[in-house]
Parts: C-alpha cells; structure tokens; sequence
C-alpha cells in the first residue's frame, strides 16, 4: 500500500511528536537504545532499519523509537 505524500507528512509529523518522549542512547556504530518514557526498551539499528519492536517492518514507516534516533545524530 503506497501512501500519498500529504498522508505520509501527517504520519510522520505524529511520529515525530511521540519520539520526544524517548530517550535515546548510542549502543555502538549504527544500534542504539530506546527506552519510552512508560515501557520496554528497544533496540534501534539505524543501518539495517530495523528494530525490536518491529513497527518499521511491519508498516514500511520508521516508528518514534527510530526518528528519535534520527534526531539524536542530527539527520
């Protein structure tokens, strides 16, 4: 299913806005840590897009624990 480019910004401007309650820790060259603020802690690799919680490929759409990530490195 593709998404159109109005339907994807909306989606990604939530993610956006739920990332800021992650915490986010670099585990080493490309995987971090992601603890929300109420629940598991996730692991993030930025490189094979894929994390722990499987969010991303599930839906094709980095979740909040990846976009914290994202914004940690300042890309």
């Amino acid at each position: 299913m593709m998404l159109s480019t109005q339907k994807f910004k909306k989606k990604l401007e939530k993610v956006k806005e739920h990332s800021r309650s992650n915490i986010a820790k670099w585990f080493d060259d490309n995987r971090f840590e992601v603890t929300p603020m109420y629940g598991s802690t996730f692991v993030v690799d930025l490189k094979a897009m894929t994390y722990t919680c499987r969010k991303w490929e599930l839906s094709g759409l980095p979740c909040s624990h990846a976009v914290g990530c994202i914004a940690l490195i300042g890309v």
